[in-house]
């Protein structure tokens, strides 16, 4: 423990992370902040996940995601 908190384990930290991956993909991605999407509506969420999903995409094809 490091100041009095307990650790979680990798793996679960990783299923948290993919059971909350549509909201955090388009924070990596730089579409929102995680503010913005803890304040969105499903619709919105939709809608920023497909901005990010083009955004890569787009990143892909201009040889920018480091290939």
């Amino acid at each position: 423990m490091e100041n009095g908190l307990a650790k979680k384990s990798p793996i679960v930290i990783k299923k948290q992370f993919e059971d909350q991956e549509m909201l955090w993909f388009p924070v990596m991605m730089g579409i929102a902040t995680k503010a913005e999407m803890d304040k969105a509506t499903m619709a919105e969420i939709q809608l920023l996940n497909e901005v990010a999903n083009k955004k890569l995409e787009l990143q892909r094809g201009l040889g920018l995601d480091g290939e």
